[in-house]
């Protein structure tokens, strides 16, 4: 197959192919393939007129069919590899788009293995559970930041902030991923950033994903509150960029019996995207083939075909246990203590379903301690037990009569991947 690629490349018939051409394939081709078909539209500033004969040349038409059956080859050997088997699971993981979505936020939430559906009651409510902001009184804003995996530079950030109005909440949040530079490397510079040269024309770049939100949370009666949230997604490198707009819809319920609240959510329910951009478009020369004729097109402008992608909808069911601390606590109520215990179920469109278990524990209101786990249901690889297992802390500082400012940390065990530290301020008024 790669012989028939090279053979067509350079404007030969390969062996098995020559038998299969015929005087009216050449005709057809040949209509199919004109000048000024939608198929390939070469580039006539860059040339001289082309005579109809150079287009039906024999090597062109040759490289052309070569090139058709080597592609058709590749889509039936790709069908034959996503058929499901016994042994062989498909799964849709890395079939979305905007993936840093699924990234969780906070360092309280993430200490707590993701396990924080029920029981935000912070500004990164805005991520986990928009009906959850109802609990947050005053004007709140905050920031997180994690350095994900180590030392590969990749930079996690989120800022929110929470307005009462009334009974009513209303939060902005801004959520972005960054990559860090990386140096371009392309067929001429393959091992650029790896130990090799770079090319000294091109700069370095980075991905980005950047994520707004506005955020509506409502009471419907003492225990219930609704939240509507709508958003507006980019992501990419510049000139070759997606975007998406998506909604969330959320609820939380305090039961009221022994201390459970009870919490669900609808994440990243939108439109689909496609990566678009001036990156996209490329200038083949074809000057280098061995059967070029002297007056045909040398260079032809090609535009890459994107697929649409669609934004990683997800699940979360989730329940909070007041098990110390609340006048319903299960075991006692307290006023200088509490202790909670969380528990998620989130099934995404796009990966297996997790589950997550978090406790935290206070002293009055001002130091916690928390610890969680995030079961990862992936059936490619075995984790270990500390995969995915996370603790950290927080203190809730007065602020004169400003109000409070809470500082969190979360370290969380990714082992192969490395470790994510997460850092969280929020200021409430």
């Amino acid at each position: 197959m790669n012989r028939a690629l090279l053979s067509a490349a350079r404007g030969q018939t390969p062996p098995g192919i020559r038998a299969a051409m015929h005087p009216r394939w050449n005709a057809l081709l040949c209509v199919a393939f004109r000048p000024n078909s939608a198929a390939i539209r070469p580039s006539r500033r860059l040339a001289s007129p082309v005579p109809r004969r150079s287009l039906c040349s024999r090597g062109f038409i040759h490289g052309l069919l070569a090139l058709t059956l080597v592609a058709t080859a590749e889509m039936l050997e790709a069908q034959e590899t996503l058929t499901s088997t016994p042994e062989q699971i498909v799964t849709r993981v890395g079939t979305r788009g905007a993936a840093f979505l699924a990234l969780g936020v906070g360092a309280r939430g993430q200490a707590l293995g993701g396990a924080f559906g029920a029981g935000a009651d912070d500004v990164t409510s805005l991520y986990w559970n928009t009906a959850a902001m109802s609990r947050i009184d005053g004007f709140t804003a905050g920031m997180t930041t994690a350095r994900l995996f180590d030392e590969l530079d990749i930079q996690h950030t989120f800022v929110g902030v929470v307005m009462p109005f009334g009974f009513t909440r209303i939060g902005i949040s801004v959520n972005t991923l960054d990559s860090g530079e990386m140096p371009w490397q392309s067929e001429y510079w393959p091992n650029a950033g790896y130990g090799g040269e770079q090319d000294p024309t091109a700069a370095s770049f980075s991905w980005t994903g950047t994520a707004i939100g506005l955020h509506f949370a409502q009471p419907i009666t003492d225990r219930l509150t609704v939240g509507l949230a709508g958003k507006v997604v980019e992501e990419g490198i510049t000139n070759a960029t997606a975007s998406y707009v998506g909604v969330d819809m959320s609820t939380v319920f305090r039961t009221g019996l022994y201390g459970v609240t009870i919490g669900a959510s609808l994440t990243n329910l939108g439109t689909s995207g496609r990566f678009e951009g001036n990156l996209l478009n490329s200038r083949v020369n074809t000057s280098f083939s061995e059967n070029q004729i002297d007056d045909f097109i040398r260079v032809m402008e090609l535009s890459a075909a994107t697929d649409h992608l669609e934004l990683p909808t997800s699940f979360r069911f989730s329940v909070m246990l007041d098990l110390i601390g609340g006048a319903d606590a299960i075991v006692s109520p307290d006023a200088d203590q509490s202790l909670r215990l969380m528990a998620d179920i989130n099934d995404p469109v796009d990966a297996p379903q997790e589950t997550a278990l978090g406790l935290e524990y206070g002293f009055r209101g001002l130091a916690f301690v928390r610890a969680g786990k995030r079961f990862a249901n992936e059936d490619q690889i075995d984790h270990g037990l500390m995969h995915a297992a996370a603790a950290g802390g927080g203190l809730r500082l007065p602020v004169g009569e400003l109000g409070t400012l809470s500082v969190d940390y979360a370290y969380t065990s990714m082992e192969q991947l490395e470790n994510i530290q997460v850092f969280s301020f929020q200021l409430q008024f």
